[in-house]
């Protein structure tokens, strides 16, 4: 029976597909698969009773009718995506009772790989799938379409041929396929169990196993162990020749005659190979998905093959030619993970290779240190440590970089004196690390190996540095004059610069000359340092002039100046190993600094130069009596809300046990006035209570009284204000305190009892500055309480009293923003008093002057009642009030 299906599959030269019932309990014959369109569905076609010519079952149960026919494939079939291709038509549509055809003239049997075939028929299965809900329910087989992904193993339904139970679903799909004339077209190969190994004498000796794998695999040439000896000849003869398709061709065709053969499992993967190096040989043209698909398929057919290494290292190479490194650096983690028998270094060294193309420097250091941990043997292990030692070296990871590069010579000494940049960064870390020995050795070597190099200065820097090291001053000294007498000011001669600087800082603090020195940069150090950061501040020594030109400036008293110096250093090297100093000595100088400006009086210039250092690199820790300096600063500019901030910080501290040696009250009091005047009324408050509370005995305790009652005050909490009047006035306190307290009590008297029990109050304030002899108009005495007194006035209805305040307030504050209050008040204590027409010109000048706003139009109203006042004088009566 699996003969004639077969053969009834190359019986054809077209491809039918119809929708088709089967008895119930028919048996299975055949399971076909294909992985394509879009990769991760499988779509399983099941046949059975598969006609040997027209290739179209009869409907022996569940009969299609006409119009379930229709629904599936009906007339709109004609505007779906997959019938506008000119390969499929619809060959039978129903109507006596046949079932529905459809024909898909592919060229290419349906087996093929060819993706743009699968992929048409996968477009027509699918949509047949999706109608096929229409359908009555029939134990029949059918398509099924599920989600895989390479690394499952294979379904529980892919058992040998001839041995698949029935499916009972819906609808099925009958295929069948192709020409004899395209037999040699390579089959997508049904499911299959791993082969078991075979007989020792059907191994060919030519051939090579997996273990064979060059690391390269690049120029891995075709290697394969038990090879049939039905395809041996005309393999080895098509690969001898070099011709590909012959080879393809040979194991397709043995897979059709031998679909049960074990060994189809070496099969498969021989022909994806084939595949791969056709694909090599069209260049450009190469389908690249295709031999991709071709390897996942096969790794989904048998996963735990021993040539599973194979697929997914031509994955891999396909997607790199592709320019696909973020799939591939997927692949490769994959294949990690699948734990196939392969060198675990390899993987990790080619996704090392991928991050590098990919200039994620961080990621790769990250995979290379894997590479050596996990796999210390690997044979390549001593390039990547090369590799990383390099990586570690641009990072300023100097004793992980020495570790690598130190590693990386013990293994393989050659990869390393290769390179003369690599030499030379091993050289440098092996100085920072002491290793003087091997630092030397190295030196020599680049000395020896690498004379003409043009930047041979490094090399004498190293040179240098080693005889420092070794504490041979003058001799690197001597070489550091040498090189600027022949390299000249360059990036590569500024260690010589720097040191030579330092050298004469050095001299100059002891008293001596510089003795057979020329250059000038060992005479005047700091020009030196000014001359470096200006030519070359991104280079590496440069850091070393930064921060002596810093510490330069702060020790000639210019700490301003030293402080954007060094702030310039941490921005161009964040991370500089001199940071740590460069802050503190940037915290010193700011200190200085801001202490110079405060002790001459120049308030805005610390202020200033404060808000700067903010968005400054370092992080700042000033001293408590510094900020407390700097808060009087804030303070005194009416920069409350700064001041504030700093002298909660110093109370802060002090709460906590802190005791430096400051004015606490001073602090405590300054804190009280910023908050009050920035309207934090419920945290002044609190501060004043705990002040009071610290400091009982305290000689300020009525200054903080009188404080505490202005917070009531405008915190509107009256009757408690008169309370803490009362209590400050107790304590005594100054005139003008006496004088506010009068204030507060007339205002929170007219708030909690009225204005006829202030009015008194104010009259009591007002006469105690005519008695001090002061001028209540012209005196520095709150404006609130003449202006509080009139309020009570009028109020009250003494409207002749309350005019006269009124007229000395509009004449001693005439630009004063209650002007208009003035105004339209006097104008009303005029009206009750008859005097329509001055009332009049007040309003008047109201009008003009504040018209839009809310003053201009009760000025406006009420002159409408003054205009009806004049006409009948009747109603209204001097100094009456309105009815």
């Amino acid at each position: 029976m699996a003969q004639t299906h077969r053969q009834s599959l190359l019986a054809s030269g077209a491809v039918f597909i119809s929708l088709a019932a089967l008895a119930p309990g028919a048996s299975v014959l055949g399971e076909l698969r294909f992985y394509e369109y879009p990769p991760n569905l499988r779509a399983v076609l099941d046949f059975d009773q598969l006609a040997p010519v027209e290739i179209s079952a009869e409907m022996i149960a569940g009969r299609l009718t006409v119009e379930a026919a229709d629904a599936v494939i009906g007339a709109d079939f004609q505007t779906r995506p997959v019938a506008q291709d000119p390969r499929v038509e619809i060959v039978r549509r129903g109507g006596d009772g046949s079932p529905v055809v459809l024909r898909i003239s592919t060229g290419h049997p349906l087996v093929s790989t060819d993706q743009f075939v699968l992929r048409q028929v996968g477009d027509v299965v699918l949509t047949l799938e999706r109608e096929s809900a229409l359908l009555p329910p029939a134990p029949v087989g059918a398509l099924v379409v599920q989600e895989v992904s390479p690394e499952d193993d294979a379904p529980a339904s892919a058992l040998p041929l001839l041995n698949l139970p029935p499916i009972p679903v819906s609808s099925t799909l009958v295929a069948a396929d192709v020409s004899p004339e395209l037999a040699d077209t390579p089959p997508v190969i049904s499911s299959l169990p791993a082969s078991p190994a075979p007989p020792e004498d059907q191994i060919n000796p030519l051939a090579l196993g997996p273990d064979a794998l060059a690391d390269d695999f690049e120029t891995t040439p075709v290697r394969l162990e038990n090879l049939p000896r039905g395809v041996e000849a005309d393999y080895q003869a098509a690969v001898q020749d070099g011709d590909r398709r012959a080879a393809l061709a040979a194991v397709n065709r043995w897979m059709r005659e031998h679909p049960n053969e074990p060994r189809v499992e070496t099969m498969v993967y021989l022909a994806a190979e084939q595949e791969h190096w056709i694909a090599r040989e069209e260049g450009d043209a190469a389908d690249w998905p295709g031999v991709i698909d071709n390897f996942r398929y096969a790794l989904r057919l048998f996963p735990r093959s021993e040539w599973a290494p194979l697929a997914w290292m031509r994955i891999f190479e396909a997607q790199r030619r592709m320019g696909w490194d973020l799939e591939a650096l997927a692949t490769l983690e994959r294949f990690q993970r699948a734990a196939t028998p392969y060198s675990l270094g390899k993987i990790i060294d080619l996704r090392a290779s991928v991050l590098a193309d990919l200039n994620r420097a961080e990621d790769e250091i990250a995979a290379r240190t894997e590479l050596v941990e996990k796999d210390p043997e690997y044979p390549g292990g001593a390039q990547s440590l090369l590799r990383l030692g390099h990586l570690l070296h641009a990072r300023g990871d100097r004793i992980r970089s020495y570790d690598a590069f130190r590693r990386s010579w013990e293994r393989d000494r050659r990869l390393l004196l290769a390179d003369a940049d690599l030499l030379g960064e091993a050289a440098a870390c092996a100085l920072e690390n002491n290793d003087q020995e091997w630092a030397q050795t190295l030196v020599d070597r680049l000395l020896t190996d690498f004379p003409a190099r043009p930047d041979n200065a490094r090399v004498m820097a190293l040179q240098a540095r080693l005889r420092r090291t070794q504490g041979r001053d003058s001799e690197a000294l001597e070489i550091y004059e040498q090189m600027l007498r022949t390299y000249g000011e360059t990036p590569q001669t500024l260690e010589a610069i720097v040191r030579l600087a330092m050298q004469g800082e050095a001299d100059a603090e002891a008293g001596r000359l510089a003795p057979n020195v020329t250059d000038r940069a060992y005479h005047d150090p700091r020009d030196a340092y000014e001359r470096v950061i200006r030519q070359f501040p991104s280079e590496e020594v440069a850091q070393i002039a930064f921060q002596r030109l810093g510490r330069a400036l702060i020790a000639s008293g210019e700490p301003e100046e030293a402080l954007f110096v060094l702030d310039q250093m941490i921005r161009i090297h964040p991370r500089s190993p001199l940071r740590l100093d460069a802050e503190e000595m940037m915290n010193q100088a700011l200190a200085q600094a801001l202490s110079g400006h405060i002790d001459a009086g120049d308030a805005m210039s610390a202020v200033a130069l404060h808000c700067e250092s903010q968005g400054m690199q370092a992080t700042f820790d000033l001293s408590p009596a510094l900020q407390w300096r700097l808060a009087q600063a804030y303070a005194e500019l009416g920069l409350r809300e700064q001041a504030a901030a700093f002298t909660e910080r110093l109370l802060d501290q002090w709460g906590r046990g802190a005791e430096p040696d400051l004015p606490w009250e001073s602090v405590l009091h300054s804190h009280i006035a910023s908050l009050r005047q920035t309207d934090r009324l419920e945290e002044a408050l609190a501060a004043v209570d705990r002040w009071l509370s610290q400091f009982p005995q305290s000689p300020r305790r009525a200054d903080l009284a009188y404080a505490r009652a202005d917070v009531l005050h405008a915190l509107g909490r009256w009757h408690s204000c008169l309370g803490a009047i009362d209590e400050a006035l107790a304590l005594g306190g100054t005139a003008d305190q006496r004088l506010e307290a009068h204030f507060l009590r007339a205002d929170c008297t007219r708030h909690a009892l009225g204005p006829e029990l202030a009015l008194p109050i104010y009259v009591e304030a007002l006469q105690t500055f005519q008695r001090e002899g002061r001028d209540h108009l012209t005196s520095a005495v709150p404006f609130e309480i003449v202006f509080g007194l009139a309020d009570c006035l009028h109020q009250t209805a003494n409207w002749d009293r309350a005019r006269r305040v009124y007229e000395e307030l509009i004449a001693v504050y005439p630009d004063a923003p209650e002007r208009p209050i003035f105004d339209y008040r006097l104008a009303q204590c005029l009206a009750h008093l008859g005097r329509g027409e001055e009332a009049r010109q007040h309003l008047g000048t109201l009008l003009t002057r504040d018209a839009g706003t809310i003053w201009g139009e009760l000025a406006r109203q009420m002159r409408t009642d003054v205009e009806w006042t004049r006409r009948y004088p009747s109603v209204f009566t001097p100094g009456g009030v309105t009815p």
